[in-house]
């Protein structure tokens, strides 16, 4: 999956995977959050 932003809100997404893996009984063991190999166009919505 991949997802634009910056530090904070990509740790709070991570945490919020975990939260709904829990909740649904299910465990989640790795998490990983990279870079992109190269940025992305921002949407102007």
């Amino acid at each position: 999956m991949r997802s634009v932003g910056d530090r904070g809100d990509l740790e709070a997404f991570q945490l919020e995977i975990r939260r709904l893996a829990r909740e649904h009984g299910l465990e989640v063991v790795d998490v990983r959050l990279e870079p992109a190999r190269r940025p992305r166009a921002r949407r102007s919505d």
